[in-house]
């Protein structure tokens, strides 16, 4: 396909794609710090790598924690669309951006313990005394006791605990009393709440009175506050906290040498509600769909046109057979096969003779009457093979003559017979097809039937439009969101794609009915495909359900932290609103950002996918039944990938076609990830930020002293 062709066919791909995620936006609305990405083709899901018996086991699979971790650790890039995946790790380049990282300024805890004399900052001069006051107060004596108000706190507390097991000791005490008395459930807890009405109370009431103890004796809220003073903490300790999280939150990979950093995804029963919608779908759509059953018959079809035309072939003047017949036995074969054996046997006295080490002289007269043996064995075998192709081909000639007319007629018989038993074939399976229309209510454009008000049954078809009519009620509310969008042909005509993201594309795709690229052949099919896709409208009607990605290990918080800036030389992001203008205007991020500016925080899974094409649809239909036995014919329209060869996972993902009044309807059983959402960072460096921990803990040095000590002073190892 020219060059400008494919940048056409991009630029619908990509109006596709951009008219679906903005119709997933307004369903599942993100942040201003958030930016939504749909990834072309989508990330086919096979359900078994994901679901695990919650009510079995109690702990997540090795294999699933490992799939889950596998599956969201790549990085993915702030634009509109993507093809493919990054390569980037989420982890590895999280661990990058913290060790760019510095503190701002000195550490309050840094300011109180190594400055406690020195002059300071108004600012730190006030949290010294807070802190100087705090210590005071904690260190300080009771007067009853003469122990410090903090060791008086710490007693208190202590009292109260063991009163609240004494409390937890006794209930269980008495459950296991009742239970060892044979009573029935129903008599156990009526046991049970008569000892609590006679007993609780009394062991709620020592409850209360060591609590009340521990305020008014203990200093329970006075030593609270003012350790809340004393226990600071240093944004660097925080850092270090967060590396020390992922190194605790590493597994090791079923192969026992790779490392994976574990993740939890939500809804945590996510798999299973994906594996539900494929097997739902694949109960609807049993046997073989509409489109098997066309090709089927297109099989069939030239096969039977194949025996026809071999039967023709016969019938000529040509004398053509589609099979030779062979001649019986003959002397020749017994001669030729007699000075075969007579050759090899000399030729084996002769390789004896040779092996001899000390041939004698009759030996040596033996050999060589040996050889001479052979040689005239050889011109003999030679001659005798002659006269036995010469006979053979004579015999054939003879035998063809008598038995022509016989084999012909057995031959014919033979291929009669074929083409009957693939006639009944045709016909059987163009039956099985109109009963397939006819459930599927394909004659009437697909347009959903309506219950029959004597009956109250539903009408054939209608299971498979709405399923949800005849399910069970829902225990739970759905995670699924039903999204529609629509393609029309004017829509991606006027669509625009950047210079860089067209030749981004050009440079990638290779899958859809647009599988295209300027630089690389594809096959005719393909192209002629994505020629027919610019003309039709498309209607994309799917259930999506976001799964949000939570890592216990990874701080977002440090980002924003005040005490906190990257060092000199080092940029992480330009901020949201800077990325959120170059995704608006298809405008690549800046390289310098590219390490660690955004990182993924959900994904958007479509299942119940269906496409709904209006126009002229007889080419798409035949490019899809060419798809089950091409191999390499790959199909798809935007983010979505079906067709033969769709699959990207080891499932056997099918699909469903049927025509409509107005075009073609296609449905996708396999679920697919087709957006992600990525959460933005805010502008690292930070814009008028501090001096970087300049002269903060020390009185700032005079000119003599800068004279007579070049050197900085450093804290912390920062200068």
């Amino acid at each position: 396909m020219p060059e400008l062709d494919a940048q056409g066919v991009l630029s619908q791909m990509a109006s596709a794609s951009l008219t679906l995620r903005d119709a997933i936006s307004k369903a599942l609305p993100v942040s201003p710090t958030q930016v939504m990405t749909v990834q072309i083709p989508g990330l086919t899901l096979d359900p078994k790598d994901y679901v695990w018996d919650q009510d079995k086991t109690t702990y997540k699979p090795l294999a699933v924690r490992e799939n889950e971790s596998r599956l969201v650790d790549s990085m993915v890039p702030v634009a509109k669309l993507m093809m493919g995946r990054t390569g980037k790790s989420v982890a590895r380049s999280y661990l990058a951006a913290l060790d760019t990282l510095i503190p701002v300024e000195a550490s309050v805890s840094g300011t109180i313990a190594l400055n406690k004399d020195k002059k300071l900052p108004p600012r730190f001069e006030t949290i010294r005394n807070r802190y100087t006051s705090a210590m005071k107060y904690l260190t300080s004596n009771d007067e009853a006791s003469g122990k410090s108000k903090l060791t008086v706190y710490v007693t208190k507390q202590d009292a109260w605990n063991k009163a609240i097991e004494q409390y937890a000791a006794a209930q269980q005490r008495q459950q296991g009393i009742i239970s060892r008395e044979g009573l029935t459930p129903a008599e156990q807890r009526d046991k049970y709440l008569e000892w609590l009405q006679a007993y609780a109370r009394d062991y709620k009431a020592m409850i209360q009175a060591r609590y009340m103890d521990w305020v008014v004796h203990g200093y329970k809220f006075e030593v609270e506050f003012n350790f809340g003073v004393v226990d600071v903490s240093s944004g660097m300790k925080r850092i270090e906290s967060s590396k020390e999280a992922i190194r605790n939150l590493t597994i090791i990979g079923i192969d026992g040498a790779s490392e994976y950093v574990t993740v939890n995804l939500s809804p945590p029963g996510w798999a299973t509600d994906v594996a539900t919608k494929y097997n739902t779908w694949a109960s609807r759509n049993q046997g073989p769909s509409i489109m098997d059953l066309r090709a089927e018959i297109k099989r069939l079809g030239k096969l039977l046109i194949s025996h026809q035309a071999l039967i023709e072939a016969m019938d000529d003047d040509q004398g053509f057979m589609p099979v030779v017949a062979s001649g019986g036995g003959h002397a020749a074969d017994d001669v030729y096969r007699d000075k075969m054996k007579a050759l090899y046997l000399a030729q084996d006295q002769v390789n004896k003779e040779v092996m001899s080490e000390e041939p004698s002289a009759a030996n040596a007269k033996a050999g060589s009457d040996g050889r001479a043996n052979a040689d005239r064995a050889a011109a003999e075998a030679l001659e005798a093979a002659k006269k036995w192709n010469e006979a053979n081909l004579e015999s054939n000639k003879v035998a063809n003559r008598v038995t022509d007319k016989a084999m012909r007629e057995t031959i014919r018989k033979q291929l009669g017979l074929k083409i009957a038993e693939i006639q009944q074939e045709i016909t059987q399976i163009n039956d099985q097809l109109k009963r397939k229309l006819e459930a599927t209510d394909g004659a009437h454009g697909g347009m959903p039937a309506v219950l029959d008000e004597e009956t109250k049954t539903i009408a054939p078809g209608q299971l498979k439009i709405d399923p949800e009519l005849n399910a069970p009620p829902a225990q739970k509310p759905s995670p699924w969101t039903r999204i529609s969008a629509k393609i029309s042909r004017s829509q991606a005509t006027s669509a625009t794609v950047s210079k860089t993201s067209a030749s981004s594309f050009a440079a990638q795709v290779s899958t859809g009915l647009w599988s295209v690229s300027g630089g690389a052949s594809h096959s005719s099919s393909s192209t002629e495909s994505a020629t027919d896709m610019s003309s039709l409208d498309v209607e994309i009607s799917m259930d999506c359900m976001l799964v949000e990605i939570q890592r216990p290990w990874l701080h977002a918080e440090l980002f924003s932290d005040p005490e906190l800036d990257v060092a000199d030389g080092f940029d992480l992001s330009p901020g949201p609103e800077k990325l959120q203008a170059d995704v608006a205007n298809h405008r690549p991020i800046d390289d310098k950002y590219e390490q660690f500016c955004s990182y993924p925080s959900a994904f958007v899974v479509a299942a119940d996918v269906e496409l709904e094409f209006t126009g002229n649809t007889s080419h798409l239909e035949s490019k899809l039944e060419a798809s089950r036995t091409e191999a390499n014919l790959k199909v798809g329209y935007g983010p979505f990938s079906f067709g033969g060869s769709h699959s990207q996972s080891r499932n056997s993902a099918k699909t469903s076609a049927e025509a409509t009044a107005t075009g073609m309807r296609i449905s996708l059983q396999a679920p697919q990830i087709i957006a992600w959402v990525s959460e933005l960072l805010p502008a690292l460096p930070r814009k008028n930020g501090a001096s970087k921990m300049a002269g903060l803990l020390l009185e700032p040095p005079s000119a003599s002293a800068v004279v007579a000590k070049p050197a900085a002073a450093t804290v912390n190892g920062a200068k």
